[in-house]
């Protein structure tokens, strides 16, 4: 828009000539910036799996005791053969009990009355998603993360653990054997192996794998791969994918801030888990 101004110059002996003066309105000239209460802007995190992998056991008291029923009672082979005036063998169950302790966490957020009500935007729901999104973060380390319940080798039967050497690891993708290294520990376990839990660039490497490809077309011939058979889901930002003859493989994708790099690191290492 503009506005127009017409001015007479009445100076003797020249006469009246009209001078226009045009005045133009930027809109920076007639707007104030203000936040938009309607959208809010931010970084997600990329799922969180420590609840699938180790569901959480609820309990009433903070310190208790635990029963577990030890691997014979499903192994031991044991006589069951008889006849109608012989005994009948008996066997007994065979247990075991552990102490539990839990620990608290908690986490809060102070914000004074006079703040929430100058805010511009829900400061109460924003700091109460930050404790939610740290909580979850917490617990992921716990399970997943460096000296985490699961990706510490020591909590495992020395049975149950491989290291693959030089030479053999998965970024290797012409000499590696990531289905024959699956495979073995699959072999080595008392238990049905019901998932695979690795990161983004584990994931990665393993379908890089020469021998990977070759398991696959083994399956699935060289024709495209039903969606049925091979596929990929993503939920939640949770992305899993099956391959035939082997466990559903979970990507934990999940990442935490490195306060020394100031990079943000995969929370789950370069470290498989069945």
């Amino acid at each position: 828009m503009f506005l127009s101004a017409t001015l007479l110059d009445t100076t003797p002996g020249l006469g009246k000539r009209g001078q226009s003066i045009r005045l133009a309105l930027n809109p920076s000239d007639v707007h104030i910036a203000h936040e938009i209460d309607t959208f809010l802007a931010g970084f997600a995190p990329q799922g969180f799996r420590a609840d699938e992998a180790c569901p959480v056991a609820l309990v009433d008291k903070q310190t208790d005791r635990y029963r577990t029923f030890g691997s014979n009672n499903v192994f031991k082979q044991v006589e069951v053969r008889t006849s109608r005036q012989a005994g009948i063998q008996e066997v007994d169950i065979e247990t075991s009990l552990s102490t539990y302790i839990t620990d608290e966490r908690a986490l809060g957020a102070f914000i004074p009355r006079a703040t929430q009500d100058q805010a511009t935007f829900d400061v109460k729901a924003g700091h109460a998603m930050r404790i939610q999104e740290a909580l979850g973060l917490d617990r992921e380390i716990r399970i997943f993360g460096s000296g985490g319940l699961l990706s510490t080798s020591g909590n495992w039967n020395a049975n149950n653990v491989a290291t693959i050497g030089a030479g053999a690891q998965w970024n290797d993708a012409e000499n590696s054997d990531p289905i024959l290294d699956i495979q073995e520990r699959i072999e080595a376990s008392a238990q049905l192996i019901t998932g695979i839990y690795l990161n983004p660039q584990v994931a990665h490497a393993f379908l890089r794998a020469d021998r990977v490809r070759t398991h696959m077309r083994q399956m699935l011939g060289d024709g495209a791969p039903n969606p049925n058979v091979v596929g990929a889901t993503t939920t939640m930002s949770n992305v899993d994918f099956v391959i035939p003859g082997l466990p559903p493989f979970h990507v934990v994708a999940g990442k935490v801030l490195n306060e020394t790099s100031g990079a943000l690191d995969f929370i789950l290492a370069d470290t498989v888990i069945l």
